[in-house]
């Protein structure tokens, strides 16, 4: 269930270091809701100072792709 939707803002986190990836982060804003299914839902952060038990099973990653064509972004969900 694939879905392309267009990203018309991209706030980055002012302190990204793209040498070590630290801080990588970013605020989308998207021309339309994200319609949500089985298989795209939200992904819970974790809060600050929450620090998981040795063998926790987590999410690192994410179904996402970002594209951009003639200079618009565009995020497909998969």
């Amino acid at each position: 269930s694939q879905q392309t939707v267009r990203v018309t803002r991209a706030v980055y986190h002012p302190q990204y270091n793209p040498d070590t990836t630290n801080n990588d982060i970013a605020i989308l804003k998207l021309d339309k809701p994200i319609r949500f299914t089985s298989t795209v839902q939200t992904v819970n952060l974790p809060v600050q100072g929450d620090v998981p038990s040795p063998g926790t099973s987590m999410t690192v990653g994410m179904c996402i792709k970002v594209c951009i064509f003639d200079s618009i972004w565009y995020i497909v969900l998969f």
